[in-house]
């Protein structure tokens, strides 16, 4: 299905739920041409390691492990990542995101960085009501919407592109006082 601004949207088939009758294989070729088609290709692998998720890990150029500071699902992504990197993929590839963080969370990133081996690429507020209403009204997140915002720069961390740099608010006797020094000068 097709979303604004030309998102394309592949859904895994409904006869997956929790069996793996699809081979690697196939995978494979339709990872192969959405990788010749598209620009970019995002595959969500679901919650563990299956063979699925190895073959799209190995088209991949980045790996983004999505995780919560909740402490059961660290220990889950810290059994992932280990496997992950077992398995001889490069930690220089794995983009490590927190997502659902609460305004006050117990875990900071600096304990999930110290708990998994790797630093914080990216991370999102807990959101639920304004997911909730986008999700209920059959729409996207409104491109004002903070998280929406987050998405995006997300989008460009991940394609490199640097965002510009906030420009420093000035307060007015700020102004004036640099004005004042500059003729001076």
């Amino acid at each position: 299905s097709s979303a604004p601004g030309g998102l394309e949207v592949m859904a895994a088939p409904a006869s997956i739920g929790g069996r793996h009758d699809v081979k690697a294989e196939d995978a494979r070729k339709v990872l192969d041409f959405a990788h010749r088609h598209y620009e970019w290709t995002l595959v969500d692998a679901g919650r563990g390691m299956t063979p699925l998720t190895l073959t799209a890990l190995e088209a991949a150029t980045d790996a983004c492990i999505v995780t919560t500071p909740e402490l059961p699902a660290l220990q889950q992504t810290r059994e992932i990542l280990q496997r992950l990197l077992n398995s001889g993929y490069p930690a220089d590839r794995i983009r490590l995101i927190m997502n659902r963080v609460p305004n006050r969370a117990l875990v900071r990133p600096e304990d999930v960085q110290n708990m998994l081996g790797l630093r914080v690429y990216a991370s999102f507020p807990d959101s639920y009501a304004e997911l909730h209403d986008a999700y209920c009204q059959g729409t996207l997140l409104a491109p004002e919407a903070p998280l929406a915002q987050q998405f995006r720069r997300l989008a460009r961390k991940l394609e490199g592109v640097e965002q510009a740099p906030a420009t420093k608010r000035v307060s007015p006797l700020q102004a004036a006082l640099s004005r004042l020094k500059s003729r001076a000068a």
